[in-house]
């Protein structure tokens, strides 16, 4: 009986990168330009937070950053860790600062399909890693 490997097959690899681009596209698309470009809810939301314009910003540019980084080889499993650490973060907001559980479902979606990501990207992110410490 052989082990399997753990090398992706080019099939598992292709999927990845397709649901890496869509990602990224969700994290542009509906969720750093809206805030960018400050649509209603997003104003109102971070209103809410109370931390002024400056953090609905700084949250968009994460956004765009880990987007951007999920699209580039070397990049996209820590740019899928960032952006786990962001997903956390909003669940925590909607839930203690916006009293708004409900809305947690597409936060903890998007957190376990970059959990899948990042998993699936701990090779490159490691070789990096080491190559940073040499």
């Amino acid at each position: 009986m052989s082990i399997p490997s753990r090398r992706t097959s080019g099939r598992s690899n292709a999927v990845i990168w397709i649901l890496q681009a869509l990602v990224a596209l969700f994290f542009v698309t509906a969720a750093s330009l809206p805030k960018f470009f400050g649509h209603q809810t997003a104003i109102e939301m971070f209103d809410e937070i109370g931390f002024g314009d400056w953090f609905r910003y700084f949250c968009a540019s994460c956004e765009l950053a880990g987007a951007v980084g999920l699209v580039i080889p070397r990049l996209a499993g820590i740019a899928a860790s960032c952006l786990i650490a962001m997903m956390v973060g909003a669940v925590g907001f909607l839930v203690f600062v916006l009293d708004d559980p409900q809305l947690v479902v597409t936060p903890i979606i998007l957190g376990v399909v970059l959990a899948v990501i990042a998993r699936r990207r701990i090779p490159e992110t490691a070789a990096m890693v080491r190559a940073r410490m040499t």
